[in-house]
């Protein structure tokens, strides 16, 4: 199992609001919809998201190595939603 670490963060209560509706209507906790959707953002920087690419992975760790082989450098930050 992947290694989590919980983090504190701080959201409009607007986005927050939306984020746990989304996540309520896709059956996930807000953190699993959290994890998803950094995950879409980091594999459309590196060019691989799912509409795109002919490569789909539910298992994390898979991810580390499709981003090193997709590009030198991938920015670690998140974009702000």
């Amino acid at each position: 199992m992947m290694a989590v670490k919980k983090i504190s963060i701080s959201l409009p209560e607007e986005t927050l609001d939306e984020i746990a509706r989304l996540a309520e209507r896709e059956g996930l906790s807000v953190s699993a919809w959290l994890t998803q959707a950094a995950g879409h953002v980091i594999r459309r920087e590196a060019g691989l998201a799912a509409d795109n690419a002919a490569i789909v992975t539910s298992d994390p760790g898979d991810l580390d190595a499709l981003l090193d082989a997709a590009k030198p450098a991938v920015r670690p930050s998140l974009i702000a939603v």
